[in-house]
């Protein structure tokens, strides 16, 4: 009977720890992601417009 409250105890406080450590909407730097998509769409630009479609030239012969 103890050794299960145990059990119950353990699992309920891990549970309760993970839902206080994951983020929460707002926390994140905005700056950060705006940075970030920006420079991830200047490679996806770049791609398109040079190796991506020079590789697509010859893709069906492939």
């Amino acid at each position: 009977m103890r050794r299960s409250s145990v059990y119950i105890a353990a699992i309920l406080s891990s549970m309760v720890c993970s839902n206080a450590m994951a983020q929460v909407k707002g926390d994140e730097d905005a700056e950060m992601f705006n940075r970030a998509k920006a420079r991830d769409q200047q490679a996806i630009d770049e791609a398109k417009s040079g190796w991506w479609a020079e590789s697509m030239k010859n893709h069906d012969q492939r």
